[in-house]
């Protein structure tokens, strides 16, 4: 009997303690610096670190903190490396909002950077406007007549060289290399 109500006593001192903890609680389970990253007082911060250092955990803890602090989400930015790491993000943020919001702005470089130009008034003149990666192989695929290719062989399948084209070309600008940079890389 003692030993069954000491089970008992321990499995109610178990639940008090995980109860709600990883849905109410977004400062559980954190290291001590992913702790000090997501309750930063500053209004401004960038959390750094390598593959699999915690950065994605810290940055929705702090997300989560700050509407549990009070901010509404939509006057919350988050600055990722790439659009599918900033939607991948944005559906785990999403799925732990307690309320509703007007925008997320889970964005990587080139989302906000067109988020700043339509805010400031680009996109009147056509030639103003961000294009997608998807509008930019639409644009090379019209034109392929035009490109000189003669060096690549893409085995009837034009899309997929130039979408390689392009993903190089965005990655090149997301690290700032460049045109000369790259030319000097090549020659070399």
């Amino acid at each position: 009997m003692s030993q069954e109500n000491a089970r008992d006593r321990s499995a109610e001192a178990l639940s008090l303690l995980t109860e709600g903890a990883s849905a109410d609680r977004p400062l559980d389970e954190l290291t001590a610096a992913q702790r000090d990253a997501a309750t930063h007082d500053d209004a401004r911060l960038v959390i750094l670190g390598a593959a699999g250092t915690g950065k994605t955990r810290a940055v929705q803890a702090r997300f989560r903190w700050l509407v549990a602090e009070g901010c509404a989400p939509e006057r919350i930015g988050l600055l990722v490396p790439t659009e599918a790491r900033a939607a991948a993000l944005r559906a785990r943020i999403e799925t732990r909002l307690p309320r509703g919001y007007d925008e997320l702005y889970i964005l990587s470089p080139a989302q906000l950077a067109g988020l700043v130009l339509r805010a400031a008034g680009a996109g009147a003149d056509p030639f103003d406007a961000v294009l997608t990666a998807g509008d930019r192989l639409a644009m090379l695929v019209e034109r392929i007549d035009e490109l000189s290719l003669r060096h690549h062989d893409f085995g009837g399948r034009p899309n997929t060289l130039l979408g390689g084209f392009v993903r190089r070309i965005d990655r090149l600008k997301a690290e700032l290399v460049t045109a000369e940079a790259y030319l000097a890389w090549a020659q070399a």
